[in-house]
């Protein structure tokens, strides 16, 4: 091992142990869910009870309005309610009786359920928000795509909970973490935590699923995203701060989720960051899921301005998902620093997983693959992984089969345009059995290796016949 591959291990891997302690304590809500019930509790207040109309003939939004506003607790009976934008608050606790309490967006409204905090900030010991067992309901089916029409909207709201609900038919975003308020002034959410709930586009006229402008704590587990995003708009979840340099988006932790027929032209799971913000995005977890059928990059990770040289790694990782079905790309990932993809399984993707671009922001550091399986990856573009610029790049105890399309230029690993250093392959198993990879390893004429950096260990399994245009000290 050389001293610079060291000096990669012991970087990622103290980026690592950091990010797997921040994940653990992500977020600290304790609240039980609250049981589905035909009738109030004993201190809820019924939204029939201040004349809402359970038939959805008339406009209830005056009735929920009064109900929020007089008690803590309300509860939403099973029925169908026509609603504008009903203000929130927090320390309310609303609960339906599942999916048959209906929420309907009418035509006119922004979105179904708005907090907007009047502070500048979220306090940090604010009162829990619950928000369980509720279908909110749009038009996509019948009124189209309409990019700023969410259903539920919260923006600078802290220790929230929502769970079980279903967002159906959002023509926006089903659920929209704003930053600025309607009025421009900066917020940030913080300690959100979204659980069991159903994100069903209908038909993929929509923004995203959910859309993370501005968060500090983020939790979303066990919810289902499906037919969402129209093919113009980014994915499932993206993670998008406005063009504010105060935009906060740290502390997400994304798990056991499910994505099925996934549009959009970024990823099912997205971060695209437009500017150099004050604080980087950081603490980012993406684990235990399962994707299938992905129009765009199954994982996109991307920043318009990369860190400074001396930046800290951004702790995010992507690990232990299973990707099946169709997708375009496994990963896109560019213009970041410090990123561990580890344990994925990537399956039947038409084009290459990117590891920066040809612009010189696209520049990526510190980036690990490992224990990941990659098969038949690169069916369309003949490439299972394109590197660009990338200093400190470990490839280790993966496993690489039939990457390529089984053309004369069909690569497991093409070095594309730009400059990589500090690059190491490790105890990796590199197989063809359908003849689709012919190299394992190709150099375009516009790239450059440092070959002193470089390692190809000899643990490598490479079949025989593979070939390699690797520049590496260590090479065989």
């Amino acid at each position: 091992m050389t001293r610079s591959s060291e000096a990669v291990d012991v970087l990622l891997s103290d980026r690592r142990r950091a990010c797997m302690a921040i994940a653990g304590g992500l977020l600290s809500l304790r609240v039980a869910s609250a049981k589905t019930k035909e009738e109030p509790g004993p201190r809820e207040v019924s939204v029939l009870d201040f004349g809402a109309d359970a038939s959805g003939r008339s406009d209830s939004t005056a009735a929920f309005a009064a109900a929020f506003s007089k008690s803590d607790a309300v509860f939403v009976p099973a029925g169908t309610y026509s609603l504008g934008t009903v203000p929130l608050r927090q320390g309310l606790r609303l609960r339906g009786d599942g999916e048959r309490s209906i929420l309907v967006q009418r035509p006119e409204s922004s979105a179904v359920l708005l907090f907007e905090n009047p502070a500048f900030g979220p306090s940090p010991d604010a009162a829990l928000m619950s928000i369980s067992n509720l279908q909110l309901r749009g038009a996509s089916d019948t009124l189209g795509f309409a990019e700023h029409v969410h259903l539920l909207t919260l923006l600078g709201a802290a220790n929230v909970r929502i769970a079980d609900v279903t967002f159906r038919g959002f023509r926006g975003d089903g659920l929209y973490l704003g930053g600025k308020s309607l009025k421009g002034e900066q917020r940030h959410n913080a300690h959100i935590e979204v659980e069991n709930c159903v994100f069903d586009g209908v038909n993929h006229e929509n923004r995203n699923g959910l859309s993370v402008i501005d968060c500090d704590g983020l939790q979303v587990s066990r919810c289902t995203f499906r037919n969402v995003t129209r093919k113009n708009m980014p994915g499932a979840i993206d993670m998008e701060p406005d063009a504010d340099r105060y935009a906060i988006v740290r502390n997400i932790h994304i798990f056991q989720n499910h994505f099925e027929s996934i549009g959009g032209n970024v990823g099912a799971v997205s971060m695209y960051i437009p500017i150099l913000l004050d604080a980087m995005p950081s603490n980012i977890v993406i684990e235990d899921n399962t994707l299938q059928n992905v129009t765009a990059a199954v994982f996109s990770l991307r920043q318009a301005v990369p860190p400074s040289k001396d930046a800290p790694d951004q702790g995010i990782v992507v690990r232990n998902n299973k990707v099946s079905g169709s997708s375009s790309r496994p990963f896109d990932i560019r213009g970041v620093v410090g990123v561990e993809l580890a344990g994925n399984q990537f399956l039947d993707s038409a084009n290459a997983g990117l590891v920066g671009y040809r612009e010189s922001t696209s520049f990526v550091r510190h980036l690990a693959l490992r224990g990941n399986s990659f098969a038949r990856v690169g069916n369309n573009e003949g490439v299972g992984i394109a590197v660009f610029s990338v200093q400190g790049l470990l490839v280790s105890d993966n496993t690489f089969e039939d990457c390529g399309n089984g053309s004369s230029t069909s690569y497991v690993f093409d070095f594309n345009a730009g400059l990589s250093t500090q690059v190491a392959f490790r105890h990796n198993t590199f197989t063809s059995p359908l003849g689709r990879s012919k190299y394992v390893i190709q150099k375009e004429t516009g790239h450059q290796f440092d070959a002193r950096s470089n390692v190809f260990a000899s643990d490598n399994v490479v079949q025989p016949g593979l070939k390699s245009a690797f520049e590496a000290a260590g090479a065989k």
